[in-house]
């Protein structure tokens, strides 16, 4: 059942090959359980999906049937709960795509994973990372063990070059802001990124700025996205995705 008291957004829907017999709205569902990296199912419902994706798009499920979508494909093996979120609060749990869930979205979009990358930063312990799972290729661990201790940004993409372009252009326009020049480049093998498995993964390792301790009362700047538009040969939204199809490494 569809929510027809809902006035669509009025852009188009992303590409897709029509290789499955998801509909529209399932393809939809399983965009956010990809890009978003463990989901709620309120975050999913209809008034909501398009802030959570950034896109001016939307479903047309009622909220009932997105929980019971999510359901039907749990039982599946489509989803997999990542946590559980508040005790008793179904719509809390965060969810990841798995399994055939995985496979029909990328019969359907066709990503190209050679130019796919992911930045993130946070406060980790690197002491939780197996070392016998990564070659360092002569990097010194020391330094990432002792910028661990602050801010650290990672891109990770399949391709090296990949993320050396993110991080040119990344930095140039203040997406990341580096505490100093030090970095670190580490190849990890078999590790998973969203629901993919990759042989090989590249990480940048780059010291951070925290906005906590920049405690400078600088202007506001806004982000630079006609440079980083022209300067993008990498995809990691779904809207990216929809327009790489033109762009030269």
């Amino acid at each position: 059942m569809h929510d027809d008291s809902f006035k669509p957004l009025d852009k188009p829907l992303p590409k897709r090959t029509s290789a499955t017999n998801l509909t529209d709205d399932e393809l939809l569902l399983l965009d956010a359980l990809f890009q978003c990296h463990g989901i709620e199912a309120e975050q999913l419902f209809v008034d909501g999906y398009h802030w959570h994706m950034n896109v001016g798009y939307t479903h047309r499920l009622t909220d009932t049937l997105v929980l019971e979508t999510l359901s039907r494909w749990d039982k599946q093996g489509w989803i997999t709960p990542i946590a559980d979120g508040v005790q008793g609060e179904e719509t809390s749990r965060q969810w990841e795509m798995r399994g055939e869930g995985a496979m029909l979205w990328e019969q359907e979009r066709r990503p190209v994973w050679d130019r796919f990358v992911r930045c993130w930063t946070y406060y980790s312990d690197l002491d939780d990372i197996n070392y016998n799972d990564i070659n360092y290729s002569g990097i010194d661990v020391a330094f990432l063990k002792a910028s661990w201790e602050e801010p650290m940004t990672v891109i990770a993409s399949p391709t090296l070059a990949i993320a050396e372009a993110y991080l040119a252009t990344a930095t140039a326009i203040l997406i990341v802001e580096p505490r100093s020049p030090a970095r670190a480049s580490i190849v990890i093998h078999g590790d998973r990124e969203a629901h993919k498995m990759f042989e090989e993964l590249h990480c940048l390792f780059i010291p951070a700025i925290s906005a906590v301790e920049d405690e400078t009362e600088k202007p506001y700047v806004y982000t630079d996205w006609k440079t980083y538009e022209r300067d993008r040969i990498w995809w990691n939204t779904i809207k990216e995705l929809d327009t790489l199809d033109n762009r030269e490494m």
